[in-house]
């Protein structure tokens, strides 16, 4: 059941009104990481959306990035993940991508350009929600980890 809650965006400021979907019963029953990710996806347009941020979608998926924010006229490009997994009290997400053919099994790694995205925006199994600048995230990093007394001032829901 979604439930509504009124955060600060620690990067901006703004006070918003957030709609918080129950992330663990929508992840936790998902098997297909692309339905995962779907989820991360509309988190995240939510999230922007209500900060009063124009998000666009891009047409296709062969681009680093997941989304296109306008705040105040300036595009910034967002990477979004999603994940249920958690190690050491803290949930992991890969920094890299998948890509490949139309067999679940053709996969190939697409290695993660810090230089190409502004922003990644986590969702997590417990519902937790992660607003991280590029900036915050280590030059050669192949992960982030969340939760568990990381990056908590990073956490936006």
């Amino acid at each position: 059941m979604p439930r509504t809650v009124a955060a600060e965006s620690a990067p901006t400021g703004l006070n918003v009104r957030l709609v918080v979907l129950e992330a663990p019963a929508l992840l936790a029953e998902q098997r297909n990481s692309r339905k995962k990710g779907d989820a991360g996806l509309g988190a995240a347009i939510a999230f922007f959306t209500a900060r009063g941020d124009t998000v666009s979608v891009p047409l296709t998926d062969s681009q680093e990035y997941d989304l296109i924010v306008d705040e105040d006229g300036v595009l910034k490009k967002v990477q979004v993940k999603a994940t249920t997994r958690s190690r050491k009290g803290a949930f992991e997400v890969w920094l890299r991508g998948n890509g490949g053919g139309c067999r679940s099994n053709n996969y190939t790694m697409k290695p993660f350009d810090w230089h190409e995205i502004d922003y990644v925006f986590v969702l997590c199994g417990d519902g937790s929600q992660w607003f991280i600048p590029a900036d915050e995230l280590e030059h050669n990093a192949t992960s982030v980890s969340v939760g568990g007394g990381r990056r908590e001032h990073l956490r936006v829901a």
